[in-house]
């Protein structure tokens, strides 16, 4: 029984986070939080937020090994967004859930 619990626990908790930091992300771009919910519009919105081309969600959506490319450098734009470096878009981009609530919480605040 608790093993079971725990197992649907934690990544409940995990989505809890993420939701929670994506919100505040995009708060912190200037973006409404709640697009960061929407499935699909919130990846179209974060490539705008990093100051990329609209049409790279294409690519990035359904292009497997270009795509990955295309998302980490959308990741390092937005780490630059945010006054970040380089090897901060990298592990956000590969570790997203540890990173995304770093960069909400921290004090950072994002350039246009």
């Amino acid at each position: 029984m608790g093993f079971g619990l725990t197992a649907l626990l934690v990544p409940l908790l995990l989505v809890i986070i993420m939701i929670a930091a994506m919100w505040r992300v995009f708060e912190k771009a200037g973006e409404a939080g709640w697009k960061s919910i929407v499935p699909f519009y919130n990846l179209y919105v974060l490539i705008l937020i990093a100051g990329k081309p609209g049409w790279w969600f294409l690519i990035i959506a359904f292009v497997p090994l270009i795509g990955l490319i295309f998302y980490l450098l959308v990741c390092l734009s937005l780490a630059q967004k945010f006054d970040k470096g380089p090897i901060y878009g990298v592990l956000l981009c590969f570790f997203g859930f540890i990173m995304f609530p770093l960069l909400a919480f921290d004090n950072s605040s994002y350039t246009p």
